[in-house]
């Protein structure tokens, strides 16, 4: 009888904890958290460019992780090839970034989807992480639900009981955004930041690029999610161009890796129904260009890859009609 009375407590007491956190994670969802530097950044800068996509189609939308987010410049590519362009980039760690609950309902016939996914990517699996679940808490309820039951569980065990009561108690309406880190960039109405005060930091570019770890191949989620995504879209009348990511390397046996993994992402785009386009030195980058890590450009970084990006779609699969460009 002890142990019966024991164990029947002890699944009363489980129920009960997980309920509080079930409830916990119900209220505070779909709350943006100026609290949370890194994951409350990535969730409001997406809720600020996934609003920049109700506009009418023939539009140039970039989509990929913070090295499109630092290194291109929408502004500037849509005077270089004359469509209006949206830069929709956020995160690398952003776990559905390609899947249908991100930009690609937004996307209509006659939109070309630029994907400079950042290489390393490819070598991913799909597995849920910290940065995916406490963004996608923060985006709402409808994300979760739109998850496979296995990401379900992930998505539950990666978010922290501090995180959920942070949600639920800390957040005011109203509440202002922090003004240091990446918050002080700000987003404009092409999904660009505001890079004036990005001065370069070659150390700490140096630092990260010591401790990158490039993969040789297209991971199989990666290639199952990517295809059929490319897939989906061209059915649906949207062009989906693939391109090399910017990046600062420093060791050569990164750089060959990447230059396989580049091959097969072109192979794989091409052959899913998508099209590549390559750009000067396959997206590397020199130390002058980079702000403070490995895929982030400066201000003049930026303006100088937007620039060789914009001449190789308008040399390959892009009819340009260039407009005045101001510096």
């Amino acid at each position: 009888m002890p142990m019966a009375r024991y164990l029947a407590g002890f699944c009363a007491g489980t129920i009960i904890v997980f309920g509080l956190v079930l409830l916990l994670g119900i209220l505070g969802a779909g709350r943006l958290n100026p609290h949370r530097q890194e994951t409350g950044w990535v969730a409001w800068i997406r809720h600020e460019k996934l609003r920049l996509l109700q506009a009418p189609p023939g539009r140039i939308v970039v989509v990929a992780g913070s090295n499109a987010t630092f290194g291109i410049e929408a502004r500037r590519l849509e005077a270089l090839t004359g469509l209006r362009t949206v830069n929709a980039a956020s995160h690398v760690n952003v776990l559905y970034t390609l899947q249908e609950t991100d930009p690609l309902p937004a996307l209509q016939a006659g939109d070309i989807l630029l994907l400079p996914l950042e290489t390393q990517a490819y070598a991913r699996t799909t597995e849920m992480n910290q940065m995916s679940a406490e963004v996608g808490h923060q985006e709402g309820l409808d994300y979760f639900l739109s998850l496979p039951w296995r990401l379900k569980l992930g998505y539950i065990r990666h978010l922290e009981p501090s995180f959920l009561w942070q949600q639920l108690v800390r957040i005011r309406d109203g509440d202002a955004l922090p003004r240091q880190g990446y918050w002080r960039f700000g987003v404009d109405d092409h999904g660009d930041l505001d890079l004036s005060d990005a001065r370069p930091a070659p150390a700490t570019v140096q630092d990260s690029a010591r401790t990158t770890s490039m993969g040789r191949t297209v991971s199989p989620p990666m290639r199952q999610i990517l295809c059929a995504s490319i897939r989906s879209l061209a059915g649906r009348g949207v062009r989906v161009i693939g391109t090399p990511d910017n990046i600062y390397l420093m060791d050569q046996a990164n750089i060959r890796n990447r230059q396989n993994l580049l091959k097969r992402a072109r192979g794989l785009f091409t052959s899913c129904g998508g099209e590549w386009v390559d750009v000067p030195g396959g997206g590397l980058q020199p130390l002058e260009r980079m702000y403070d890590t490995i895929f982030h450009p400066t201000a003049e970084g930026r303006r100088l890859r937007t620039d060789e990006l914009a001449r190789a779609l308008c040399a390959g699969p892009i009819a340009c009609k260039p407009q005045p460009v101001r510096d």
